[in-house]
């Protein structure tokens, strides 16, 4: 009897320590997304959303030189800025990866490529690439940048980084 029991108390206990499990989800920029409004119908810039897990929604704005993912909402349209704005994103072939905790949203990773000012003012596309991570949920306010042409396995160091992250902020509970 007592060795049954061992094994019953042992049993819950090693469950609730189990491993977070991670993974991801992707919204492909040109295919996934959609404009919120047109320029030509209220004079402003375009704006488009793309829809993410657990009914999250990022806002993608438009201005005259460049495309920034500046929000975060959930479906009850509640928005909440993201950490230092992703200036730079490419929407013919951009892709945004969100990570998941257990199926929980935490962070999302997007490809950015900067606009870069020459001496006559000019705006063009710069030589820097960087991954930029933002978190979600519990990580809101987290944020890293990495260097892709100066990393290799730059995706695997963004993901490694979003679970230090979520490490940290269990510990901290």
């Amino acid at each position: 009897m007592s060795k049954w029991f061992g094994v019953l108390l042992t049993f819950p206990a090693a469950s609730l320590c189990a491993a977070p499990v991670f993974d991801s989800v992707y919204t492909h920029i040109a295919k996934d997304c959609e404009a919120l409004s047109m320029p030509e119908n209220d004079g402003g810039d375009e704006s488009w959303s793309c829809r993410g897990p657990d009914e999250l929604v990022v806002r993608i704005d438009f201005s005259a030189a460049d495309a920034a993912l500046n929000w975060v909402m959930d479906m009850q349209g509640v928005e909440q800025p993201i950490a230092s704005g992703i200036m730079g994103i490419d929407t013919d072939k951009g892709v945004i990866e969100w990570r998941l905790v257990d199926e929980l949203p935490i962070a999302l990773i997007v490809r950015s490529t900067p606009m870069v000012f020459d001496d006559q003012g000019g705006a063009h596309r710069g030589p820097q690439q960087t991954l930029e991570i933002r978190g979600l949920n519990r990580l809101m306010g987290f944020t890293a940048s990495i260097d892709t042409h100066a990393t290799p396995e730059a995706n695997e160091v963004a993901r490694q980084k979003i679970a230090d992250a979520w490490a940290e902020e269990m510990r901290g509970q």
